[in-house]
């Protein structure tokens, strides 16, 4: 026999409801001059960088190889940083999904752009690039190339 009585929502408490993240230490909002400055900077060094090595990799030094490996390093760093702030911005509920998507397609293209990188390297000889890491500089970077070339 099927009930009679209307099924109510439950009640939240206070306890709940998850509080939502303080993200101003990373940038006070999407529109903010710091994340547009951030992409900014991003977008020249990650051209910069498609310029000064797409083509190249595998007739680079090992100290030039380690440089380019910091260079990308570090726009990574800030990419990742990036999208985890934009990540956490949808998760706080208040649907940011439509704003955040131009980031998430900047995100994108950059990601593009900077394929060639890891994709040189895979694609590296193992004669060519044995000499290059006895190199102390680069020879720091061997356990990340080797995970980038299997």
């Amino acid at each position: 026999m099927k009930s009679s009585r209307k099924k109510t929502a439950p009640v939240k408490k206070e306890a709940d409801v998850l509080p939502l993240a303080d993200l101003s230490h990373l940038y006070t909002g999407l529109d903010s001059a710091e994340i547009n400055n951030d992409l900014a900077e991003k977008e020249e060094r990650v051209q910069d960088f498609h310029a000064l090595y797409a083509g190249k990799i595998s007739s680079l030094s090992g100290r030039e190889l380690a440089r380019a490996i910091k260079d990308y390093e570090e726009i990574e760093s800030r990419r990742a940083l990036i999208s985890s702030y934009v990540t956490l911005l949808e998760t706080d509920g208040k649907g940011a999904y439509a704003q955040t998507e131009p980031i998430k397609n900047w995100n994108g293209q950059v990601e593009t752009v900077l394929s060639f990188f890891r994709a040189e390297i895979g694609e590296m000889k193992e004669l060519d690039l044995m000499p290059k890491l006895s190199d102390p500089a680069l020879a720091r970077h061997a356990s990340w190339i080797a995970g980038v070339r299997s």
